[in-house]
């Protein structure tokens, strides 16, 4: 498997963020990782989406577009949201970063967030 590339286009609509998480969860669970493991994951992307979806000055992202791929026994996931058209630079809040660093920062590794805080990049391994 190491290599393999799944990509999930998402509307920008935090009803179709569970679809990240089963994926990931799904690829974890293939790759042999722990229940444990696989949570801490869930988590991760869940905040992601929270971190992601943050309203702009016109709402929501037109979408986020997952990218996981498998490399050397671990899962690495990186997120990328589409601004919406009146989205501003303070778009997601500062406070949705801390929020992504506290709580899912601890659980994954080598965790980055995007300078414009649109994108986001983290390794979970076995």
């Amino acid at each position: 498997m190491n290599g393999d590339e799944v990509r999930l286009q998402l509307p920008g609509d935090p009803a179709y963020g569970r679809l990240a998480r089963i994926a990931a969860t799904s690829l974890a669970r293939r790759l042999g990782f722990t229940f444990r493991q696989m949570e801490d994951l869930g988590l991760a992307v869940d905040e992601t989406v929270i971190l992601l979806l943050q309203p702009g000055a016109d709402g929501t992202p037109t979408s986020v577009e997952f990218r996981l791929l498998v490399a050397d026994g671990g899962l690495q996931v990186t997120a990328e949201a589409t601004p919406g058209a009146g989205a501003g630079q303070a778009w997601p809040t500062p406070d949705a970063g801390d929020r992504f660093a506290e709580l899912a920062g601890p659980v994954v590794g080598d965790w980055q967030l995007g300078p414009d805080r649109r994108r986001v990049r983290f390794t979970a391994r076995r």
